[in-house]
């Protein structure tokens, strides 16, 4: 259930719109995420998943529409929606030639937080990468290169995190770091918008879904009624 939480929402988009060139990727779309909830979004490569998800983090500026997040609008307040967000992209996200201690001691630099190593070995731990922590991050598997994108989640605690395809490549252990990380946030009315092809995995801990459809918003239920309607 979502968490009693600020009234504020944690995303609000009204026909977001965003092309590259003539192309539309995203096609005026409507988008609420009350605060404290976990949101997935489903949809084919190409539906428009990935660049909501930038939208929304500032990393690109849309065509027409808005959004807020966390109250703040995305263009005329970007250095503050940057500040309440982080955002795990598809490809992890880290620095694959330093190691996840100084990955981590890095966004700690970047975001303003004063935690010493045993705080980011603790972060490492609960990721399950304390053994290998001071090794280059680029000798690492795949998927603990994703786990180090999950430990600097946890460290940063942002209001919204924004997650790209976050199962992939992921070992049990690791998806249940993903979904410790998601339940923790939204037990502190923190929120979540997660783009994922796991759609089995991700609705069982999530609030609500959204379809997108070349770059439309197709539907939105809420998870019990989206599972009912997907085994009627």
């Amino acid at each position: 259930m979502i968490a009693a939480a600020a009234t504020v929402p944690a995303v609000r988009t009204r026909a977001l719109t965003k092309l590259f060139g003539s192309t539309p990727a995203l096609v005026r779309a409507d988008v609420d995420v009350p605060a404290g909830c976990v949101a997935v979004l489903h949809g084919p490569n190409g539906a428009g998943k990935s660049t909501l998800l930038r939208l929304l983090a500032g990393a690109l500026r849309p065509t027409a529409g808005s959004a807020r997040v966390c109250g703040f609008d995305i263009v005329a307040d970007c250095l503050s929606v940057r500040r309440s967000i982080d955002l795990l992209p598809a490809a992890g996200g880290v620095y694959l030639e330093l190691s996840a201690l100084e990955n981590l001691r890095f966004c700690a630099r970047m975001r303003g937080l004063e935690h010493g190593d045993p705080e980011l070995r603790e972060v490492l731990e609960r990721a399950g990468l304390d053994p290998v922590a001071g090794d280059p991050v680029g000798t690492y598997s795949t998927g603990m290169v994703r786990r180090v994108g999950l430990a600097r989640l946890l460290l940063t605690r942002p209001q919204l995190l924004l997650l790209d395809e976050p199962y992939a490549a992921l070992d049990e252990d690791g998806r249940s770091v993903l979904e410790t990380l998601l339940a923790d946030a939204r037990g502190e009315g923190r929120s979540a918008l997660v783009a994922t092809h796991e759609r089995d995995r991700s609705d069982a801990i999530a609030d609500l879904a959204y379809e997108l459809d070349r770059g439309v918003v197709a539907e939105l239920a809420a998870v019990d009624a989206f599972d009912a309607a997907a085994h009627a």
